[in-house]
C-alpha cells in the first residue's frame, strides 16, 4: 500500500448535483467511495452578507496519486462559482479498508 488515503469534501445545493459528481468521479476512478450526506446547514459570508444555505455534503475517499486530479475534476464540474473543496490526509486507517481502496483505485476506469 504505497498510497496514502485522503478524504475530500465539497458541498452542493442538491442531491442530484451530488449524485452527478459522485457518478462522474467514481466512473473516472478518481475516488473509490463517495458518501452523500443530506441536510447540512451552512453559514458563510457571500457578497457582503451573512448567508445561510441548506446543502448536501459530498465526501470522497481517494489516494495520494489521484487527490489533485479529483480536486481539479470536482472544481471543473461543480456548479458553484467558488466551490468548497477540502482535502485531508488520513493518518490512521483500517488496513483492510486501505487495501480495498488501493485495489479499487488501480482498476481501469469505466
Amino acid at each position: 500500500m504505497d498510497n496514502n488515503v485522503f478524504k475530500v469534501e465539497t458541498t452542493v445545493d442538491s442531491l442530484d448535483v451530488g449524485e452527478m459528481i459522485a457518478r462522474i468521479t467514481l466512473s473516472e476512478k478518481l475516488c473509490g467511495c463517495v458518501q452523500i450526506i443530506p441536510d447540512v446547514t451552512s453559514y458563510y459570508h457571500w457578497n457582503g452578507k451573512l448567508t445561510r444555505s441548506n446543502e448536501i455534503l459530498v465526501v470522497f475517499k481517494t489516494t495520494t496519486s489521484r487527490v489533485s486530479e479529483l480536486m481539479a475534476r470536482i472544481k471543473e464540474i461543480h456548479p458553484y462559482e467558488i466551490p468548497e473543496i477540502l482535502a485531508q490526509e488520513i493518518n490512521l486507517i483500517d488496513k483492510g479498508y486501505h487495501g480495498w481502496l488501493d485495489d479499487v483505485m488501480k482498476e481501469t476506469p469505466q
